[in-house]
């Protein structure tokens, strides 16, 4: 048996039919090629590791490169820093006016033939759409289906008469879109039409959630993009019917019609890695690639009552479309995307200038490993691991990935709701060593069964983690990390939080939301959260231990909804409010206390500005003593300073004099916490 590796070598722009492709000198065309070679291979029986080299600078699919069970035990890399685009370049640029502004300027002819596109990348970097008003929203002088309930959608509005009087100017007012942002979604739809008299604008989405004016948190503050005389601002772009040419306003003096790179998108994903049930893809590994420019028009059409079925099947039902997923972007692609495959590996690659989602794992995959990848730029968020719901057939789960040491920034550009990793219908996966920052929802995202119902996700690791600096203002209800179920096993261990600002409400570090139950919250640091460090809405038999908690603008603390049973145990933590007390019970206010979802020993309270209080309820504060008195737990808690090395500064390091040591808490090690291999590397070579 030979155990050597094989290379086949791949270049569009030197490669041919006569080349063998096992020479660098003589590379097949393409990858669908090369993969067809691999498939000979292994039908003869032949089982050593083969690796296909992509020897061009620049690599272009208009459609996604499809790998199926007949390919196992293969490396697909780039030999010249590859970038695997879904795109098409852009040439002939010139200087030009459009609506009064200096700008860039190229033709796009393939228009006559319905060629459209909604996205644009101009040097790695993704243009903006334009927008009015420029500044703020405008608000409709009334809306379709303006009861206030949450499932109470709406296709269309009447426009303010100011608005209605623009609308019907514009030069291409059907080519614009209606954008929203409201509870925990970002809204996105065409105009379908515009009655002039009447001012009734109708979407051509569906809203998937009440945009009634008589809740705050869902009101419809929208913004008209895509607007021809809108154009103004640096980046911005605009794709014109009428000209045919494509409308650039560069971003800096360095741009030049001669050295720009510009890149419309025409591929949704780029590579598909698809098993069956019975029969799975092995060992496909991803290395030393960009992958870039995939098409960011995605349109939700899945119900979100209704939205799998049990073997993790999305159930596609409304024709029409909503302007959104019901959260998180969750029914959405990726640009990469694994069905029934086992042992996978994306390592070390970019991800950057993407529609939707960088890489999506479905139903039927375990053991797919995510290692050192940076993601950059992308319409929505980086990863999405799903699979079969509980109760579905063992070859269905999806298990046993392991997602480290992955830089993610800078994402959910178009979809906003996006979060930066989402586990869905999954188990036994480890979370850990990645830096999330700059987007505008969750960071880390645990289950998908909302309440205490049967739960598939369970045993997921989420450590050594550094999240930080989202939401942003944009949308409510969000977390660092998040979850949602019953789901026995799962650890948040040693993760560093900070830094997440709703709009309206929920702006937490670490948030347990409906039916978490069962979980281990344990030496994690969270501060300078909008509202909570740690908060719980509803569930059972947690364990809070040895976190510390502070900087929050909230009590650091919360327990929502008042059930009959204990939500979480807090356990040796220091728990420092700003003027608040320790704990927050209810919702916005606190109509009664509901003590006994709350337990907890051993803890070290304090409040820098004031009295320390562990509740305030219904204008009645109860301290320390008065819980353990009148409640019977918090028992070996005390009030004191916990004496961090440097508070202002965000060092939480604890001196050798702190009380919280009596109490028996751990000195929290944050020294290998985020993406950590760099690092290591830099030390190797010193």
């Amino acid at each position: 048996m030979n155990n050597s590796t094989t290379t086949i070598y791949v270049s569009q722009k030197t490669g041919t039919p006569l080349h063998t492709g096992l020479l660098k000198e003589e590379p097949v065309e393409s990858l669908e090629t090369a993969l067809q070679m691999v498939t000979e291979c292994r039908k003869a029986g032949d089982v050593q590791p083969i690796t296909i080299a992509v020897l061009d600078a620049v690599y272009t699919i208009t459609k996604p490169v499809i790998i199926d069970a007949d390919v196992n035990r293969v490396t697909i890399c780039g030999l010249n820093q590859t970038v695997i685009s879904g795109g098409v370049r852009i040439h002939n640029f010139r200087r030009d006016e459009f609506n009064g502004k200096a700008c860039f300027s190229a033709a796009v002819p393939e228009i006559e033939e319905g060629f459209w596109f909604t996205d644009l990348y101009v040097d790695g970097e993704r243009a903006e759409f334009t927008h009015l008003p420029r500044t703020g929203y405008f608000e409709p002088e009334s809306v379709e289906n303006n009861n206030g309930g949450l499932f109470e959608t709406s296709k269309w509005f009447i426009a303010r008469e100011e608005e209605a009087c623009l609308f019907s100017e514009l030069r291409n007012f059907n080519d614009c879109f209606i954008s929203y942002y409201h509870y925990w979604v970002d809204e996105h739809s065409p105009v379908e039409s515009l009655d002039a008299e009447t001012g009734k604008v109708t979407m051509q989405y569906r809203s998937r959630f009440s945009v009634s004016d008589k809740n705050e948190r869902s009101k419809l503050r929208y913004q008209l993009e895509n607007v021809a005389e809108a154009f103004e601002n640096k980046n911005e772009w605009y794709l014109d019917r009428e000209s045919k040419r494509v409308y650039y306003i560069p971003r800096n003096e360095e741009q030049t019609p001669e050295n720009i790179e510009v890149y419309a998108p025409v591929a949704e994903k780029l590579f598909v890695i698809q098993g069956e049930e019975s029969r799975k893809v092995e060992y496909i590994t991803f290395e030393n690639l960009t992958f870039a420019h995939t098409r960011g028009d995605y349109v939700s059409k899945v119900d979100g009552s209704n939205a799998y079925t049990v073997e993790g099947d999305l159930i596609r039902q409304p024709a029409e479309g909503y302007a959104a997923d019901i959260q998180a972007v969750c029914y959405a692609h990726g640009s990469i995307e694994f069905l029934h495959t086992r042992g996978c590996w994306v390592k070390d690659c970019t991800f950057r200038n993407l529609g939707v989602h960088g890489i999506t794992i479905e139903r039927g995959c375990s053991l797919i490993t995510l290692y050192g990848n940076s993601f950059y730029d992308l319409g929505a968020g980086a990863i999405k691991v799903n699979g079969g719901l509980f109760g579905c057939r063992k070859e269905n789960e999806t298990f046993g990935n392991v997602i480290s040491q992955n830089k993610i920034r800078h994402c959910g550009r178009r979809y906003a709701a996006a979060t930066g990793i989402l586990l869905q219908h999954t188990h036994s996966n480890t979370v850990s060593h990645n830096d999330i920052s700059d987007l505008f929802y969750t960071g880390i995202s645990v289950g998908w069964v909302w309440g205490y119902k049967d739960n598939i996700a369970k045993d997921n690791i989420i450590e050594k983690n550094h999240i930080h600096h989202l939401g942003q203002g944009k949308l409510s209800d969000l977390g660092g990390v998040y979850l949602l179920g019953v789901q026995p096993g799962t650890v948040i261990r040693n993760n560093v939080i900070h830094h997440i600002e709703s709009c309206h409400y929920g702006g937490h570090g670490i948030y347990l939301d409906e039916g978490a139950s069962d979980v281990l919250v344990e030496n994690n640091i969270c501060y300078g959260n909008k509202s909570t460090a740690f908060n719980q809405h509803f569930g059972r038999g947690n364990i809070i231990r040895n976190n510390i908690f502070v900087k929050s603008g909230q009590a650091p603390v919360r327990s929502s909804k008042e059930e009959p049973h204990v939500a979480f145990l807090l356990e040796r933590n220091i728990i420092v409010s700003e003027g608040t007390p320790s704990y927050h019970t209810g919702y916005e206010r606190q109509p009664k206390a509901f003590f006994h979802t709350i337990s907890g020993h051993h803890n070290l309270h304090f409040n820098r500005q004031g009295e320390t209080l562990l509740f305030d309820v219904e204008g009645k504060a109860y301290t320390l003593a008065d819980v353990q008195k009148n409640f019977g737990y918090e028992e070996g808690s005390c009030i004191c300073e916990p004496q961090f090395y440097d508070y202002e500064h965000n060092d939480y390091r604890l001196q050798a004099s702190s009380p919280a040591f009596k109490l028996g808490f751990q000195p929290i090690d944050t020294e290998d916490v985020g993406v950590v291999i760099h690092r290591r590397e830099e030390l190797k070579n010193n």
